[in-house]
């Protein structure tokens, strides 16, 4: 799932909170929303669900491009090292000025406070991309063949737990 998707379902579920609180209406929880939305909940939107797909395609792009980078930029150190964290450190970022303006764009404050500012999504987005991150050829730290093999079932298995533990550490809607 895209940082762009996450920020949309998270600024509907708030206005449409803040909606039902003033006209004195509950809102459904996503556990209450019957058969069919846990039949879209299976392992596999469990698997992407807090996937980062802007970074890592970013992320991607600048680790293919990172021969050229590396003669081009010859003043800073450019490395696989370097660019991984600099995309963690990224994600986050993204996550925060794209809800930003999703909260904007629906007439609310762009900072909703300390306390109601959704950290789970956003730790689970850089999570999601630490994991992932590690999966791409030529990767920085899991390399040959074994590396590989490995990072793929580290990311399978930290996406499905982010996953799982959406459902706990999610607010409810």
């Amino acid at each position: 799932m895209s940082l762009n998707s996450l920020t949309t379902n998270r600024v509907a579920r708030e206005v449409a909170r803040k909606e039902s609180v003033q006209k004195g209406i509950t809102v459904a929880s996503e556990d209450s929303l019957g058969p069919d939305r846990q039949d879209v909940d299976n392992a596999l939107s469990a698997l992407v669900e807090y996937v980062p797909a802007e970074t890592i395609t970013m992320y991607l792009a600048t680790i293919a491009a990172l021969p050229a980078l590396a003669k081009a930029i010859t003043e800073v150190s450019v490395d696989a090292k370097s660019v991984y964290w600099l995309f963690a450190l990224l994600t986050p970022v993204l996550y925060a000025l794209i809800y930003a303006g999703k909260r904007k764009a629906a007439g609310e404050s762009r900072w909703p406070g300390l306390k109601q500012w959704p950290w789970w999504p956003m730790v689970a987005a850089t999570v999601a991309f630490m994991a992932w991150g590690l999966t791409v050829p030529d990767g920085p730290f899991l390399a040959g063949d074994e590396g590989r093999v490995v990072a793929g079932l580290i990311a399978i298995f930290i996406s499905t737990l982010l996953g799982v533990a959406g459902r706990f550490f999610a607010p409810a809607p």
